[in-house]
């Protein structure tokens, strides 16, 4: 017997150690797997929802905001979900490492190899509608989540600048409609020189997003009324000549 192996029983017996039963380390490698691919797959929605809110964001409109387009890059960039990322990415390549043959791999490719699976399987989250779903999930649940976030919500929230977006509550004649911003407040708005794009046609809970001027008051002059959810790029052009608008209540 070895020397080692001598030393090792003999400290045994002296300090009446008992050596750890076999199904406490398959358990805890099990435990350190299993804790290791949930973060995996939590990072996935991370990008999921990454992807989903670069690709829904308005990257035209930095002009109508007065701010350079890396201005508003920067403001827009969506931090909390890149640090829960990075924080998962983490988790992930601290419980491979200490798995049963975690230690053979070297760590940037296992930090590499949890990136490109995050990236995949969120694409594939992504296709799949969960990015959008988990957004508008807690965007609606969590008041909080709003103040972490830059949203799209946030860029139509600008009348001043001439951005408004929210629900369509109430024709009130061929022109002229009542809107609900995502603030809650409620907008007269003047379309009669308006362009509706995409064939849009005024209907009460239509969700748009519309350029033109504040006239104060909760009044705004509409020049673009495009749907919420389109691909359209927005034109920054000189707002038309304000036409005198009568206001008609029921």
């Amino acid at each position: 017997m070895s020397d080692l192996a001598l030393k090792t029983l003999s400290r045994l017996e002296t300090e009446h150690l008992k050596p750890r039963p076999r199904w406490h380390f398959l358990l805890k490698n099990y435990v350190l797997w299993g804790v290791g691919i949930f973060s995996l797959l939590l990072g996935s929605v991370a990008v999921a929802t990454i992807i989903f809110m670069l690709t829904d964001h308005e990257w035209e409109v930095y002009e109508y905001l007065d701010r350079t387009w890396w201005q508003h890059v920067l403001i827009s960039l969506p931090y909390f979900w890149l640090i829960v990322l990075a924080g998962l990415t983490v988790l992930t390549f601290y419980n491979f490492k200490h798995t049963r043959y975690g230690y053979r791999y070297m760590s940037y490719l296992v930090t590499l190899g949890s990136i490109i699976i995050s990236l995949l399987l969120g694409l594939v989250l992504y296709w799949r509608g969960l990015g959008a779903t988990l957004d508008n999930l807690l965007s609606n649940q969590l008041p909080l989540y709003n103040k972490l976030v830059y949203t799209k919500q946030d860029v139509w929230q600008n009348p001043e600048h001439g951005l408004l977006g929210g629900y369509i509550i109430e024709l009130i004649d061929g022109n002229n409609f009542l809107l609900r911003d995502f603030a809650n407040n409620w907008w007269q708005v003047y379309s009669r020189d308006a362009e509706w794009s995409y064939g849009v046609k005024p209907k009460v809970g239509l969700l748009v997003k519309i350029t033109g001027d504040n006239w104060g008051g909760r009044r705004f002059y509409a020049e673009d009324i495009l749907p919420w959810k389109s691909y359209q790029r927005v034109k920054v052009k000189p707002l038309k000549q304000k036409s005198v608008v009568k206001s008609t209540t029921k």
